[in-house]
């Protein structure tokens, strides 16, 4: 989610699974392969890696299976100019709220998301990066909607940082990745 600015870098290593992933607290209340999502996006310049970030997560070897729909829909993703502030992407629920545990407006009842969440890229920050960069905040995004928190790794290899990394800097910048790691399935199969 934050903006780091890095040298583009190294491809990514065959990471092995460390399950350092962090619940958020909330999931979706569906089985895993009854997620229905809805694309938004402006252009196809946020509607195509919209789709790449949902076929990242359908073919990942875990529950995950969205099926795309014009109404009725678990996750939205769209973009929006949130101006420079801190995130390039950002998960929200219906009301506007990050949903994060820290904060008492948030929609999570009883550990299941109440309310249609929207994966936000920011455009401010997102309208100057290619498509790959763009997929690797969606799909970072969806896996905020699916229940997993950051899983920080500030220093070490490239083979450390999954996708659910919050520095886009690092994560994709620096270690080339924009689709799930096998710690973000272990963390999206402990979870559905």
């Amino acid at each position: 989610m934050l903006v780091v600015t890095a040298s583009a870098g190294a491809a990514v290593a065959s990471a092995s699974p460390a399950a350092a992933w962090e619940p958020i607290g909330c999931k979706y209340n569906a089985s895993g392969n009854s997620l229905k999502w809805q694309n938004v996006s402006s252009s196809n310049a946020y509607s195509n890696p919209a789709e790449w970030s949902i076929i990242a997560w359908n073919s990942s070897s875990t529950q995950i299976q969205f099926t795309k729909v014009s109404s009725g829909a678990n996750l939205r993703i769209t973009d929006g100019n949130f101006g420079n502030v801190i995130f390039d992407g950002v998960l929200l629920d219906a009301s506007g709220v990050h949903p994060d545990n820290d904060n008492p407006l948030h929609t999570c009842q009883n550990g299941f998301w109440s309310q249609t969440n929207t994966a936000w890229s920011n455009r401010y920050h997102t309208d100057s990066y290619p498509g790959a960069k763009k997929q690797s905040v969606i799909v970072h995004e969806i896996g905020h909607a699916l229940g997993l928190w950051h899983r920080e790794r500030p220093t070490g290899p490239c083979s450390d940082v999954s996708v659910m990394h919050g520095d886009t800097g690092r994560r994709y910048d620096v270690c080339g990745v924009n689709t799930v790691t096998p710690d973000d399935r272990l963390g999206a199969n402990s979870l559905y």
